[in-house]
């Protein structure tokens, strides 16, 4: 068994309380570049242009990333890539704070739905040489309908240092069709109960009949201490997603652990999206492409959700964390309305989804117009927990921690309602 430590994690991912891309991931995906600057910069807008479509539409149906040359390959690799190895990380740091999750088994067996050209491989990799964690034995079996992304995993992971690599019976490559129960069942269900199950940057790929019968199928795949972790970058569909995957949970028999509060359903109508996501900001190197450099994106910006087997919730960890008991706890979003009732004073609005619904608070924001909190804690997808008539608050986020921010920050200005 080996231990988890929150802030031994923390550490490893955020040293400088920033989100990082270690070079030795950069080195990996450089390795793996063929094309010239030119080719991956075209092929990098042509995937912008098909996300930016794709958000626009009205009538939500499937897409794909294509994959249809070396050139899109390398493009994918390096721009998004390199910040989607921090889903795994990210995830094992949420789950550190559960005392459940703490003592990892010698053998972690890891499904990877629709992991593409391998950045969930590549980041569990990088965390787990670490001393923390390095006596783990990581099984990962890899699952994607194309041949060619594993193909170019395969070819990354024989980049990666080859003293940390993993050997072929810890590492799977299988290729299965993940909207068509019929293709993946019996391949997924061959690989035994799993610990981890990730779903990062999939869902976009399946209709909402497919994602309802692939959940259901992995809920079935769970060992007892099992978790299945969704990633998702933040678009109109996929927040609409959320909302049908938080209230269908139960009937999964999951509980969602991170972040919707637990004991209410979901407060959002099905049709509507939900208002939360996360935003952090990451340290990344420039990818090396020939005599040229390609920037890397310097934010994650993802809808997260992580349903657990066992009825544990993050903020049953806060409470136990929080010497104020009482406090009531909830997910934050930011509201770009302002409110100036209060003396004249301007205030931003912060929506905060609790277990006794969604309300709407203000922050005071003086008239040099910089929020009156120290170091402008709230941020989109922060958690808080606060008193009735809110003369103080705590703040928590996976990368900053616990912070206790002091005696009146928020006004007391609460609204319990629907405030979409």
């Amino acid at each position: 068994m080996a231990s988890i430590d929150p802030n031994e994690i923390r550490r490893l991912i955020a040293p400088n309380g920033t989100l990082f891309i270690p070079n030795s991931i950069t080195s990996a995906i450089e390795k793996c570049i063929v094309s010239g600057i030119e080719d991956i910069e075209e092929k990098r807008e042509n995937l912008k242009d098909t996300y930016k479509y794709y958000t626009a539409i009205e009538k939500w149906k499937p897409i794909s990333c294509g994959y249809e040359s070396t050139a899109t390959l390398d493009a994918y690799s390096a721009y998004y890539v390199p910040r989607y190895t921090l889903v795994p990380k990210i995830a094992m740091l949420y789950l550190a704070h559960c005392p459940a999750f703490q003592e990892l088994p010698d053998r972690l067996r890891v499904l990877d739905l629709g992991s593409g050209t391998g950045a969930v491989v590549l980041g569990l990799l990088d965390l787990f040489k670490e001393t923390a964690l390095h006596n783990v034995a990581l099984h990962i079996r890899a699952v994607d309908r194309s041949e060619r992304a594993l193909a170019w995993q395969e070819k990354l992971h024989d980049g990666w240092n080859k003293s940390q690599k993993l050997t072929p019976n810890q590492w799977d490559l299988i290729s299965a069709d993940l909207s068509d129960p019929r293709d993946y069942k019996r391949k997924l269900s061959n690989g035994g109960l799993y610990d981890l199950v990730f779903c990062s940057s999939l869902l976009t790929e399946l209709g909402e009949s497919a994602i309802v019968a692939l959940l259901q199928h992995a809920a079935t795949l769970l060992s007892d201490n099992g978790v299945i972790v969704i990633a998702e970058a933040q678009r109109d569909y996929i927040k609409k997603q959320m909302v049908r995957i938080a209230k269908t949970s139960s009937e999964l028999e999951l509980h969602i652990y991170y972040p919707c509060p637990a004991g209410r359903g979901c407060h959002k109508p099905l049709g509507e999206g939900c208002w939360m996501w996360s935003d952090d900001e990451i340290q990344p190197a420039n990818i090396a492409v020939g005599d040229s450099y390609m920037a890397v994106s310097k934010e994650l910006v993802a809808s997260w959700m992580i349903l657990y087997k066992k009825p544990h919730s993050i903020y049953d960890a806060l409470r136990a964390q929080d010497r104020n008991q009482g406090l009531t706890w909830g997910v934050t979003g930011h509201d770009p309305r302002q409110d100036s009732s209060n003396n004249g004073t301007k205030s931003e609005c912060y929506e905060i989804c609790t277990s006794g619904g969604k309300e709407r608070r203000y922050c005071r924001v003086p008239r040099n117009r910089r929020l009156w909190i120290p170091g402008d804690l709230i941020k989109r997808g922060s958690l808080i927990g606060y008193t009735d008539g809110c003369p103080e608050f705590n703040m928590w986020d996976v990368i900053g921690g616990l912070n206790g921010c002091g005696e009146r920050q928020l006004y007391n200005h609460a609204q319990t309602a629907d405030c979409s």
